[in-house]
């Protein structure tokens, strides 16, 4: 909100929730279960065991992470539509979705459970390309900036050099 205007308190507790824009309500992940508040007051489950979540830059759509005894799903939610489709299934746990800002795209971390190194992965959602890795190492969480064709990346110092950058494919 607005810096100086009234608090405003929500009916739902929640570690992490996002606006969905005028006439939409808000998405929040309560534990592990991804919920959304309609703007009518009613409360719909997305999805249970959810270990993170992300809202695209146009609100329209929500992608979010499943982990179970095989590895991570990634689902899309379509927020109009109130429909979801997994978007890609790994072997491995999945951290740091984001959102490409025109919304073709999502990158996101693979991380094996050993010694904190991931490898960058960029998912198009659409066609036949298939996920591409773009890093690896101690890479932080991918943030995707507006007007980017890329996400940022950080692979903090390795005997005294750090990476910081991002790459940009076609």
């Amino acid at each position: 909100y607005p810096l100086g205007a009234a608090k405003v308190t929500m009916p739902f507790s929640a570690e992490w929730a996002a606006h969905l824009g005028a006439g939409s309500g808000y998405v929040y992940l309560d534990g592990s279960r991804l919920n959304r508040l309609l703007p009518s007051g009613a409360t719909v489950t997305i999805a249970a065991g959810v270990e993170q979540a992300a809202v695209s830059q146009d609100l329209n759509r929500i992608a979010y992470s499943q982990t179970g005894s095989g590895g991570s799903e990634i689902w899309a939610y379509d927020v109009q539509l109130r429909a979801k489709s997994r978007v890609q299934r790994e072997s491995e746990s999945v951290s740091g979705i984001t959102w490409a800002p025109d919304g073709a795209k999502l990158a996101y971390l693979l991380t094996n459970g050993g010694g904190g190194l991931g490898q960058l992965q960029v998912k198009p959602l659409a066609g036949t390309a298939m996920d591409a890795p773009i890093a690896a190492g101690a890479i932080t969480d991918p943030p995707w900036p507006p007007h980017s064709r890329a996400p940022l990346f950080s692979d903090p110092p390795h005997h005294g050099t750090q990476r910081t950058g991002a790459i940009s494919r076609p």
